[in-house]
């Protein structure tokens, strides 16, 4: 992610752990994070994936006697503001150290449905 920062020209941004929650090196700005999400979102499996509200999937694992056991789970996206019209997705906080933050993908259109 540095390295991407990097060439999006993120000025403000720097990862110290690859999954960015609470870290005090964890750093970005408004605009980085603007800058990344325009980025990201010329990627059609991202635009899908921040979009979804519930995703069904099927989880395998392998128990110790070898034996896989398979099992319906549910991810649940946590931004409620894919119920509004015209948002599509992208990050809103949900942690107490990230406190208010939202980085969204809007569209406005006579005929948008929620």
């Amino acid at each position: 992610m540095n390295n991407l920062s990097e060439s999006l020209n993120l000025k403000s941004t720097r990862f110290d752990n690859p999954h960015g929650l609470k870290n005090r090196l964890n750093v970005s700005s408004c605009n980085d994070l603007a800058k990344l999400t325009f980025h990201c979102l010329k990627n059609e499996e991202f635009k899908k994936v921040v979009n979804t509200k519930i995703h069904k999937g099927i989880a395998k694992y392998v128990q110790y006697d070898n034996h896989v056991i398979e099992r319906i789970v549910f991810w649940e996206n946590t931004n409620k503001l894919l119920n509004k019209r015209g948002f599509r997705g992208v990050k809103t906080g949900i942690t107490t150290s990230a406190g208010a933050c939202l980085s969204s993908w809007y569209v406005n259109t006579v005929d948008d449905n929620p």
